[in-house]
């Protein structure tokens, strides 16, 4: 019984990492428009390996954001991780603060996140579309090769067409050297896939 106030008081500190926070883009950082980038650390439970890690760095850098009038979004680095114990783990990384929403690029050690708000809700920009880790295959009706690794280039090519109704952007590598996008004609399913990044005009 001695140990249960211990206890008890240590998991309310930990970051418990079910899954990634609505709207947060695994594997993607919002490069550039940064006004802070602070050094951050938390405690996690050890067995859930480098996903808690990442997980509880993007909570305490959202929030971060989410407590600042300035930030419009935010992009979280896993830079170590060490162990307390047995069962408790520690990260250190890195939180970027953002005064604007800048492309997303992949880069997988990264988590990112855009600020709610009426802007954005009322105008979704090109990232706020994005669907992270999303193929929709089907309903093609043209392809295009890209230079550079920024999947917005594909969203500007469907917003600009009028018979698009949605895309989908494959990493560099995958398809060709190059990135590739996919225009639709319609909007197939979404399909959980890492190779993609996707999104509507809807």
């Amino acid at each position: 019984m001695k140990h249960a106030a211990p206890l008890a008081f240590l998991a309310s500190l930990l970051y418990l990492s079910a899954g990634p926070a609505l709207a947060d883009m695994w594997g993607y950082n919002l490069r550039g428009n940064d006004y802070a980038n602070l050094d951050i650390r938390c405690t996690f439970w050890a067995d859930t390996g480098l996903k808690g890690g990442s997980t509880c760095l993007a909570r305490q850098c959202k929030r971060l954001c989410s407590s600042d009038r300035r930030c419009k979004a935010w992009s979280s680095v896993l830079i170590r991780q060490g162990s307390r114990s047995d069962r408790i783990a520690t990260a250190h990384g890195r939180c970027d603060l953002k005064d604007a929403v800048p492309a997303a690029v992949s880069a997988a050690t990264y988590v990112s996140g855009i600020k709610p708000g009426p802007r954005t809700v009322q105008r979704p920009s090109a990232v706020q579309r994005f669907e992270p880790r999303t193929n929709r295959p089907g309903n093609d009706y043209d392809q295009v090769e890209l230079d550079g690794n920024d999947p917005r280039q594909c969203q500007r090519l469907c917003d600009e067409a009028s018979r698009c109704q949605a895309w989908t952007w494959v990493t560099p590598g995958i398809q060709g050297e190059q990135a590739r996008c996919w225009l639709k004609d319609a909007v197939p399913s979404p399909k959980t896939d890492a190779c993609c990044v996707s999104g509507t005009k809807r």
